[in-house]
């Protein structure tokens, strides 16, 4: 948790959940925890809505809205943003 006056890093979410604000360096406020919440209510709804498919859990343990990897020639933060954009 920080402050919205006084930043103690950049680095204010998990990277599944971090919104593009962040992810661009821009000026960031309580924006950033309602982005972080609704990603976290869009996970639960998929993991609930695969449970009433499946019943194993265990193969979807690492499910997250945005799961960004880096490739030969982009960063997490571009491919978590071309995920977000694609979602939207």
């Amino acid at each position: 948790a920080t402050w919205v006056e006084h930043h103690f890093t950049d680095d204010i979410q998990t990277r599944q959940y971090r919104c593009p604000e962040v992810i661009l360096g821009a000026k960031c406020g309580t924006s950033a925890d309602v982005w972080s919440l609704a990603c976290m209510v869009c996970t639960q709804t998929m993991v609930r809505s695969i449970l009433l498919i499946s019943s194993t859990l265990c193969r979807y343990s690492n499910l997250y809205l945005f799961n960004p990897a880096p490739g030969p020639r982009y960063s997490k933060g571009n491919d978590q943003i071309a995920q977000i954009i694609e979602l939207l």
